[in-house]
Order: C-alpha cells, then sequence, then structure tokens
C-alpha cells in the first residue's frame, strides 16, 4: 500500500468519522474557533498531511529494500528527526508562507511569542508533533 494512498485513506476515514460522529465536529468547532463548513474542508485536508514526512528521504532510507522497489534515487540521509517533526517543519518553512500567499489562511502578526499557535490551523498541524514529542515510552 504506497504512502500516498495511506494517506488519502487516512483523510477518507476522517471525513466519515466527521460525517457520522457530529459531536466530533462540535467538539473540533468548539475547540478550534474555525466553523463547521470549514472544519469538514481542512481536517480531512490536514489529516491527508499528518505523515508528509514519512516522503522524507531520511525517513524512505529506513527500508532501502523498499526504496529499489519503488525506483527511488539512492540518498546518504540519516533519519534523526521523526516524520511527524519533519512535517512539521516542512509546514514551518514551506508550506505556511504559500498557504498564505494562495490566501488560504493569514499569517499572525504582533509579538512573537504569540506566533507560533497564533492560527488556528496551525494548531492541527502542530498537534502531531507536539503529541508525539510528549508520548515517549
Amino acid at each position: 500500500h504506497l504512502l500516498v494512498y495511506h494517506s488519502l485513506d487516512v483523510a477518507a476515514v476522517g471525513l466519515q468519522l466527521l460525517n457520522q460522529h457530529p459531536p466530533y465536529l462540535d467538539h473540533f468547532q468548539r475547540m478550534s474557533g474555525i466553523g463547521k463548513t470549514a472544519l469538514q474542508n481542512w481536517l480531512p485536508f490536514l489529516l491527508a498531511l499528518h505523515d508528509i514526512g514519512k516522503f522524507a528521504d531520511s525517513f524512505q532510507n529506513l527500508n532501502p529494500t523498499v526504496r529499489v522497489q519503488l525506483n527511488s534515487p539512492v540518498s546518504d540521509r540519516i533519519y534523526g528527526l521523526r516524520h511527524d517533526s519533519l512535517g512539521w517543519m516542512l509546514w514551518k518553512q514551506h508550506l505556511r508562507q504559500k498557504f498564505a500567499e494562495e490566501g488560504w489562511i493569514s499569517l499572525p502578526t504582533g509579538s512573537k511569542r504569540r506566533v507560533s499557535i497564533a492560527q488556528p490551523v496551525e494548531f492541527w498541524v502542530a498537534a502531531r508533533a507536539s503529541w508525539s514529542a510528549s508520548l515517549r515510552f
């Protein structure tokens, strides 16, 4: 099962959960302040991105046999950051600005202390990286 299909499956399951269990949508709406219609669009999209860090060469290097089967180029990158942290870095360094340029989100202004999670969508993107950092076993 290719990673891209896994990402789409996760988004589809999330959308079905929202549709079949309205209390979830109500809870997320209250928690985030994002309208329900926007949440029904954003959450599946963000769920599809939840494993985007697994597309990184360093993560793909964890199984070189699969890399060869997929005809992926060889890379010497070592998996030092977890895939969720890689996804967060991609968001912070590239996607957030692109989304703002496209008008999908507005970037927060003001104090740097308030910038980190001031945007509700950023809260959802950061959630995965924050949770895994706090869930060390």
